[in-house]
């Protein structure tokens, strides 16, 4: 698909995106109880509040770990994790992810890592991503009654997932051998994809993210006193992760609320006790990370003039 018509895409999704968040919005604001909404938030324990924004970090160690182990150049984990810190608190004040494409610009100027060596990484992170969030998710159908819509979903994920590391696996093997300039810079940036070790560390690194995410997504609910079943976190991950798949606002928000008051919903959650949780949630992992990375945000700015290539190779 040209890259044109692929912007075009993109932007429509994104519209179509934001379209449908403003009439949930309005259609939650109609039906929404705002005294049981907020009692929810008088009752909460911020100290759990507060142990879940430090476990934040910790998921972010994770990523910048495997980050690490995709990438092509070697960078010193303190760097990376600074930038990752940094390009979130981008994409928390800035629309359509506006943070990955930080990412490639800071590799580039501050450690000269080649376009490719830097955005191939990017993208075959999205892929360990699904991988990761299907073995969380994957034991929902066997632990609880799911609606068919979260079923098909399930298998969606592990079809395209699945699916899709193998095409990327053979396409990285086949490029390590191809002869030629034309495609060394992309074998370079898929080079992760050829050792089975590099594969196996990503993959864990993303199963632990999504299970720290997990007891995240528990002790705000704890926080919040709702009490649900045990597996209700990969519940809400799951919604979570469906709903900001597109990007569309700033810092996914609305959208991630959206996800979690479907899937918390499933469970017999309030929308009113949802909606609180949805908020609180997402309020916790924002903030922090804003106000970490805020002193790195100056970096954006000096990045403004080369962003453009690297948005576009690295957002869904």
């Amino acid at each position: 698909m040209p890259p044109e018509r692929r912007s075009r895409l993109r932007l429509l999704l994104q519209v179509l995106s934001v379209a449908v968040l403003v009439g949930l919005g309005l259609l939650l604001f109609e039906k929404m109880q705002w005294r049981e909404f907020g009692a929810a938030l008088a009752r909460a324990s911020w100290p759990l509040v507060i142990a879940a924004a430090a476990l934040n970090f910790v998921n972010l160690a994770c990523k910048t770990a495997r980050w690490r182990v995709l990438l092509a150049a070697r960078v010193a984990y303190g760097r990376l994790y600074y930038y990752l810190v940094v390009s979130y608190a981008a994409s928390a004040l800035l629309p359509a992810r506006a943070g990955e494409a930080l990412r490639v610009v800071l590799l580039r100027r501050r450690d000269g890592v080649a376009l490719a060596d830097a955005v191939g990484p990017l993208v075959v992170e999205k892929l360990f991503e699904v991988l990761g969030l299907l073995v969380v998710v994957l034991p929902l159908p066997f632990v609880m009654p799911l609606p068919h819509w979260v079923r098909l979903s399930i298998e969606a994920i592990a079809l395209g997932g699945l699916s899709a590391l193998v095409v990327a696996v053979v396409l990285a093997r086949a490029l390590g051998r191809a002869n030629g300039s034309r495609w060394h810079a992309l074998a370079r940036g898929l080079a992760s994809l050829r050792s089975p070790v590099q594969i196996a560390l990503a993959a864990l690194y993303s199963v632990l993210a999504y299970l720290i995410d997990a007891m995240m997504v528990w002790l705000v609910l704890r926080a919040l006193s709702i009490h649900v079943p045990w597996a209700t976190p990969a519940l809400v991950l799951l919604g979570g992760n469906l709903a900001i798949a597109v990007p569309s606002t700033p810092g996914q928000l609305g959208a991630l609320e959206a996800g979690v008051i479907a899937g918390l919903s499933i469970v017999g959650v309030p929308v009113a006790d949802a909606l609180a949780f949805g908020l609180v949630y997402h309020v916790m992992q924002l903030v922090p990370v804003v106000l970490v990375g805020a002193t790195g945000l100056r970096l954006a700015s000096e990045a403004s003039a080369e962003t453009a290539i690297p948005a576009e190779a690295v957002s869904r």
